[in-house]
C-alpha cells in the first residue's frame, strides 16, 4: 500500500481465521495487507481479488459506495504470488456468491 500511515492498514486472512485448518491459519500466503475499507469490504465479500490481483466487486456493491470508502475501480494488489491464488479462487466463490468483474477490468 502506499498508504504513510501504518494504523490504516489490516493484516487480513483470505481464508477466514474461523474456516482455515491449523496450517492455513499461519500461511503468509493466506493473508493480505490492506488499507481499511479495502480490508472491510474484503471480509465481507464486497470485493475480491482476480488471478492477476485486480479488484472485483459483488454485483450489490454500488462503485459510489467503494468510492466513499476508497476503493479504487482499478485498485490492484502490488504482489500476488501464485500461493496466494488458492486461497483467492476459494474468497471469490464464498458462499457460493460469485464475483463480478468492473467494466474497467472485464477484458475485451
Amino acid at each position: 500500500s502506499s498508504l504513510s500511515k501504518r494504523e490504516l492498514l489490516r493484516a487480513s486472512h483470505i481464508k477466514p481465521w474461523f474456516a482455515s485448518n491449523n496450517f492455513e491459519r499461519l500461511d503468509p500466503y493466506n493473508g493480505l495487507l490492506l488499507s481499511v475499507g479495502y480490508d472491510a469490504a474484503f471480509d465481507k465479500l464486497l470485493i475480491t481479488f482476480d488471478q492477476n490481483g485486480d479488484v472485483v466487486f459483488a454485483p450489490d456493491f454500488a462503485q459510489a459506495d467503494a468510492n466513499v470508502v476508497g476503493i479504487e475501480p482499478r485498485g490492484r494488489l502490488r504482489l500476488v504470488h501464485s500461493r496466494h491464488l488458492p486461497y483467492l479462487e476459494e474468497h471469490r466463490t464464498q458462499r457460493n456468491r460469485p464475483m463480478q468483474p468492473t467494466a474497467d477490468n472485464a477484458g475485451p
